[in-house]
């Protein structure tokens, strides 16, 4: 497929992303983590004796089947969809995928939290003065997406404060936002002051004070 429709595909649809995937602490546990626990040839036994649930075989296989698993997943909505629905359709797909398994299992959905999308407007003057700022900086046209990890509490500032939100972007795709080994590499911090530098002496031009 084509750029537009790659671009399109990751800023302007829904997603959805499995966050997590967790079993049972006593199925989980590993014979190496028994064994730090409890160094005793008791812990042993209780590793390989005749009332443990379980059995590991090489570094991935269990000999028991798990009787429960937890799946945690994070779904992106777009503007025009609202939290309930989403939340409504996904409970339905998932117990009708599960009701077609024809299983003797059991399946519930919770949702945790939600909160609603966000959508800037590019055309007023603190995107534009943000615009300025990364252009001037930068030295190469900035270019608008529709992607962040922020949404819900940006929409609830922008309506408790009454004032238009805007991200301002200062890192890469690659930094691992809000993930282990988070980072941000030195050139863009330190461009990313100046532009804050810029993008804020811009503003006290466009927003004088009425005093």
């Amino acid at each position: 497929c084509g750029a537009g429709e790659v671009l399109r595909a990751r800023w302007c649809e829904p997603s959805m992303s499995i966050v997590d995937i967790e079993l049972p602490q006593a199925e989980a546990e590993t014979v190496q983590d028994r064994r730090d626990r409890d160094p005793s040839p008791a812990g042993d036994e209780s590793v390989h004796g005749a009332n443990s649930a379980w059995r590991k075989f090489g570094p991935t296989r269990f000999s028991v089947i798990p009787c429960k698993a937890v799946g945690k997943v994070s779904i992106r909505f777009v503007p025009d969809q609202t939290p309930e629905s989403v939340s409504r359709s996904f409970e339905q797909h998932i117990r009708d995928a599960f009701a077609r398994l024809g299983g003797d299992n059991r399946v519930s959905v919770t949702i945790h939290n939600t909160g609603m999308w966000w959508l800037g407007d590019p055309s007023n003057k603190f995107y534009q003065a943000a615009k300025g700022a990364l252009e001037a900086e930068w030295g190469r046209e900035v270019l608008f997406v529709r992607e962040g990890g922020t949404m819900p509490v940006t929409y609830l500032l922008e309506k408790a404060m009454f004032c238009p939100a805007l991200h301002f972007p200062l890192g890469q795709s690659t930094d691992s936002p809000h993930v282990a080994n988070e980072r941000i590499g030195r050139q863009n911090l330190f461009k990313g002051r100046s532009s804050l530098r810029r993008f804020l002496h811009s503003l006290a031009h466009a927003c004088p004070s009425s005093a």
